[in-house]
């Protein structure tokens, strides 16, 4: 029997695409899930937070300019012994998801520090694998969908510029082995996924914050078509989580500061796909 939560998800503000402003932040929601929910709803809502540790992850290894998020499952103090820890290759027992642990390590296995994109296609996979394994159906069908879609977007634009993505794409699934192979302007998606379509058509995009606009457009869709009957459940809590961090991403741009620092990361993007010859979506 699934729990209801109707105290939380009635106190939750009715989020739109196009809000910029709201009285909630991802944090503030992480600290009111922290204590409100407990056990494996718990555990199950910390997936979707794990992402914050990857940004606060990357910001120290490759020097990222953004502010750490607070609303990260980890207390930057345990990332910073982590990175210590694998730095100095001491075998340290860490209470932090073994894909992250493992990601940190493989960082400093090697006589130099992989390519960002390769590290973030590195622990992109292994919070996928985390997220596909919990027993919720509306996360596994989330996670199949947001990385069947990044894998697109990659494989797109490693076929604009003649280049060999392959490593970057995640998964080992039939969908993630047709976006490696096949050679079809759709990979022989059409019928096998039904947002080729729309994904396609948001690559042809030139401008790339527009682009990544209606990337996060096709996501909202997605997540109200696939939580539509959830209404007081752990769902629809997952879902604010998803659709909140879309807005506060796409409100800082609404500051010079934020512009300005989303321009740098455009740069980055064309920077990496140069030097690295593969594709870093930041």
């Amino acid at each position: 029997m699934r729990h209801e939560y109707h105290y939380i998800v009635s106190g939750l503000p009715d989020l739109k695409p196009d809000d910029r402003k709201v009285d909630l932040t991802l944090g503030e929601l992480k600290m009111q899930l922290d204590e409100q929910v407990s056990g494996k709803d718990l555990a199950l809502v910390n997936l979707f937070f794990l992402p914050e540790d990857h940004k606060n992850i990357l910001k120290r290894l490759y020097g990222l300019s953004y502010h750490d998020s607070v609303a990260s499952v980890y207390k930057a103090e345990m990332i910073d012994e982590l990175i210590d820890s694998a730095r100095l290759k001491r075998d340290d027992t860490f209470d932090i998801e073994p894909y992250v642990v493992y990601a940190v390590k493989e960082f400093f296995s090697q006589q130099q520090p992989p390519r960002l994109s390769l590290f973030e296609a590195l622990m992109n996979d292994g919070w996928a694998r985390k997220v596909s394994s919990c027993g919720n159906a509306f996360a596994i069908k989330y996670i199949s969908f947001d990385t069947t879609l990044r894998n697109v977007m990659i494989a797109l634009q490693g076929r604009k510029y003649n280049m060999d993505v392959t490593h970057s794409i995640v998964g080992t699934d039939d969908i993630a082995e047709q976006i490696r192979k096949n050679r079809q302007a759709d990979f022989g998606l059409k019928g096998d996924w039904d947002y080729i379509e729309p994904a396609l058509q948001i690559f042809s995009c030139p401008d790339l914050v527009e682009r990544e606009m209606r990337i996060d457009a096709l996501r909202w869709t997605f997540i109200d078509e696939a939580s539509f009957f959830d209404y007081f459940t752990i769902e629809k809590i997952i879902a604010t989580i998803l659709k909140l961090g879309m807005i506060e991403r796409w409100s800082s741009l609404d500051t010079e500061e934020g512009k300005s620092r989303f321009s740098e990361m455009i740069r980055s993007y064309k920077r990496l796909t140069i030097q690295d010859n593969t594709i870093s979506q930041l």
